[in-house]
């Protein structure tokens, strides 16, 4: 949802885990904080009974899978074919044309020199090649705002598309990576997806996690018979949590969110504490030797969170995770 709140917020930091927002300038509030959240998936779920309510929220009925930390927080990076590392991705947005992106690194986390970032993924997950020309530094006329409307005032790495695009939403974040980061990835086809998940899969991720379903829907249809959904289940006397989740047919992959108590901003900014399907945007969905990697925007009152999440055996893990502000556009 991009209909932004006009009122700026202090960000609420619903886990612990990387933020990533633009400095404030004029005392502007920064954006929404990356939400961390959990990572872990099920597998082989029908042969296992149900966990109960009393587990703790993040668990599953696959206790042996790992859960494994975010490689960008200090993880051990291996060169496995197919494995991404988070010093291979940053985030960035176009600017009105479709011709330049700009990418932030406001902590100086990213360590690698920005020549080797030659490829772009614009949204549904289409490679350009592109080319880093300079850092643009911020001028005075900058509204603090992460957006292409304030793009030639905002400081970040300055990249040229070797040619323009006509992106689906201009709005959406693009992600961009090193030179054959994507390297034996194959690309899904992704179509956007209305309406509730199917009964089966609802009932898998009901037993996965042991907690009855409040809302749910669907986010995209990718492949023929892999979807990935959004989940929000009862409290049952716990915190808050809401899943986004790949189904395909043996496995389930979960990125779990648990929320606060605030019932106007459980989990982010102004989101009346439900967790809405058309907030998530999915940039790109690939398959490789170590099996999904997702990438995905989601949209808050203030701006919007990204994150590169990648199949590790039976789990999910983090690659790279940062934000957007964009409140109000």
């Amino acid at each position: 949802m991009k209909k932004i709140a006009g009122i700026l917020l202090l960000s609420i930091c619903i886990a612990t885990g990387c933020e990533s927002h633009k400095p404030s300038a004029d005392n502007t509030p920064p954006a929404d904080p990356m939400p961390s959240g959990t990572v872990n998936s099920t597998e082989g779920i029908n042969e296992k009974p149900p966990a109960t309510a009393a587990d703790p929220p993040a668990s599953t009925p696959d206790a042996g899978s790992p859960q494994p930390s975010s490689s960008h927080d200090g993880e051990a990076e291996t060169e496995t074919p197919g494995r991404l590392q988070s010093s291979q991705l940053m985030f960035g947005y176009l600017d009105a044309a479709g011709s330049r992106i700009l990418a932030a690194d406001p902590e100086g986390k990213q360590q690698t020199p920005r020549e080797q970032f030659t490829q772009a993924i614009i949204a549904p997950g289409e490679l350009a090649d592109i080319r880093f020309t300079k850092h643009q530094a911020r001028s005075d006329q900058d509204s603090g705002r992460q957006s292409r409307y304030n793009f030639d005032h905002d400081e970040g790495d300055l990249f040229r598309l070797s040619s323009p695009v006509v992106p689906a939403d201009p709005d959406a974040g693009v992600v961009l990576a090193q030179k054959d980061a994507f390297a034996g990835h194959e690309f899904l086809q992704v179509e956007h997806a209305d309406g509730s998940l199917p009964k089966e899969a609802a009932a898998r991720i009901k037993q996965a996690k042991g907690r009855n379903i409040h809302s749910q829907g669907l986010i995209g249809q990718i492949a023929p018979d892999v979807q990935l959904g959004i989940v929000q289940y009862d409290k049952d006397g716990g915190k808050p949590l809401a899943s986004l989740v790949l189904i395909t047919p043996d496995k389930l992959l979960f990125r779990d969110f648990e929320g606060t108590d605030d019932p106007g901003s459980t989990w982010r900014v102004d989101d009346g504490g439900q967790m809405e399907p058309q907030l998530f945007h999915v940039l790109f969905v690939t398959r490789s030797g170590p099996g999904y990697t997702l990438g995905y925007e989601w949209w808050g009152a203030e701006g919007s969170n990204l994150a590169v999440l990648q199949q590790d055996g039976g789990a999910f893990r983090v690659v790279q995770e940062g934000g957007r502000y964009t409140a109000p556009m």
